[in-house]
């Protein structure tokens, strides 16, 4: 079940991995992008935006390092989460989250 605190420590970690990220050097990141609508909330789902084409050439990159991200993994045992990368309607690469 997601609750307030759910949400702001997902955005924290997501948020913690893009600052720490030197996936792109030199330029603000604006992703990876925790995503967490009222209608994800209510089917307990979250997910990270891993970018969009064709503006962000290392979709899979991101994707790749949130995903071994320990912070990440971390949250995921935490809130007894599970995670899976996935194609978005867009066609572009998103982590879809569980719990």
């Amino acid at each position: 079940m997601i609750t307030a605190t759910t949400k702001k420590d997902f955005q924290k970690t997501i948020k913690a991995i893009r600052d720490g990220s030197s996936i792109v050097s030199g330029r603000r990141q604006e992703y990876p992008k925790a995503m967490m609508t009222g209608q994800q909330e209510d089917k307990n789902t979250a997910t990270v935006n891993c970018g969009r084409r064709p503006w962000c050439k290392n979709i899979e990159q991101i994707a790749e390092a949130v995903m071994n991200d320990p912070l990440f993994k971390g949250f995921l045992k935490q809130y007894n989460a599970t995670a899976r990368v996935e194609i978005n309607s867009e066609g572009n690469k998103q982590i879809r989250l569980n719990f």
